[in-house]
């Protein structure tokens, strides 16, 4: 019949596609990331964050919030959900597994009984 081809003579005619173009990918930096980037991650109990297989000490006031983080080659900074910057760091060197912030650890040290509180609580019916 005329006017009609078979669909390999139409697979034939189409002329074929442009091959795809990757975008180009960063060279890795000195800590393996590449270069720039963000993420968000929820503090742990004791104001930690793990970015990029680095353990940040963010602060106790900040546990089990969402953290948000921007990073380029040179620096990383942190802010809550508001917006409202925390802290930033230097990137750290290839390696580097913790950043802490600079301040002691809080430890909550128990004090012991004074005489005043000893006297002032109530006796316990088994004592």
């Amino acid at each position: 019949m005329p006017g009609r081809i078979t669909p390999q003579q139409a697979w034939d005619a189409t002329p074929p596609a442009a091959p795809p173009h990757p975008k180009p990918v960063p060279a890795p930096t000195q800590d393996g990331t590449r270069g720039i980037g963000q993420a968000t991650r929820i503090a742990y109990p004791n104001g930690r964050v793990t970015i990029n297989s680095v353990v940040y000490m963010i602060g106790r006031p900040y546990a089990r919030q969402c953290i948000h983080a921007l990073w380029d080659t040179e620096t990383i900074q942190f802010f809550d959900d508001q917006g409202t910057h925390i802290t930033s760091y230097p990137r750290p060197p290839a390696g580097t597994k913790t950043v802490g912030n600079g301040k002691p650890p809080e430890r909550t040290v128990k004090q012991p009984p004074t005489v005043t509180n000893v006297l002032i609580h109530e006796m316990s019916p088994i004592s």
